[in-house]
């Protein structure tokens, strides 16, 4: 029953997605509230629900950020999972199938009557001995063993993938963050040479300074010297005026 209603959501799913999804639609409608509501759920369930489709439309998009990309893959390998466990689980079926049947054809050979009426269609294993069924249903036994361990190792590749995936993304992640370190760590040491040229400047116009102070007390020291002299030489010539 359960993939009969798969079959049926996927159906449900196809009708209002196609060309014609308007004229289902209509007829949708026409039916009482309780069932619509019922439809619109599956609808739902097919069309928003992940685990039940996987959307190829991101497939067409130019540019998909990194965080997206990541779910979008981690989606398709749990889908691309869910697959082949569903493979494998119907093979096993089959084949289980086609050994039991030959183990009761085996077991109960079919009647003259009904031989006689089959010959046009034998069955494959009517020529086997039981030697054979024995060997092939040991070499099924070691088949489906090597398709477990095949399928393990598929699963645990399939995430070192997804991990190995987003342990790229991160690096590529970290590396553009020292990209944008190493420009803002350029624009930085511009600015320190700006400041360090503007500081020896500075420095200089300091020294120059202290150069012109030294000088102007000298300058202060000489005035001094003279108004020292030019006043003792006013007070000679007013002595000798006096005589």
């Amino acid at each position: 029953m359960e993939e009969i209603r798969k079959v049926l959501l996927l159906v449900l799913g196809c009708a209002v997605q196609c060309e014609k999804k308007e004229e289902f639609i209509e007829r949708i409608k026409q039916l009482d509230i309780e069932t619509q509501a019922g439809i619109v759920a599956h609808i739902q369930e097919v069309t928003h629900n992940q685990e039940n489709v996987f959307d190829l439309q991101w497939l067409e998009l130019p540019d998909v950020a990194p965080e997206e990309l990541e779910a979008l893959s981690r989606s398709m390998v749990l889908h691309l999972r869910r697959l082949i466990d569903q493979r494998d689980e119907c093979t096993e079926l089959i084949v289980d199938l086609t050994q039991e049947r030959d183990y009761l054809q085996a077991q109960h050979p079919p009647s003259p009557v009904k031989s006689s009426s089959a010959d046009s269609t034998p069955s494959p294993t009517s020529s086997l001995s039981s030697e054979d069924k024995q060997h092939l249903a040991v070499e099924l036994a070691d088949t489906k063993a090597r398709l477990r361990r095949l399928r393990q190792e598929l699963e645990e590749k399939t995430e070192q993938l997804v991990d190995t995936r987003h342990e790229v993304d991160q690096l590529v992640l970290e590396l553009q963050k020292v990209k944008q370190e190493n420009i803002q760590l350029a624009a930085d040491a511009r600015s320190a040479r700006a400041y360090r040229d503007e500081l020896d400047s500075l420095r200089e116009k300091a020294n120059r300074v202290e150069r012109l102070e030294l000088e102007l007390t000298r300058c202060k020291e000489k005035l001094h010297d003279v108004d020292f002299y030019k006043a003792r030489m006013e007070s000679v010539g007013e002595g000798k005026e006096c005589h």
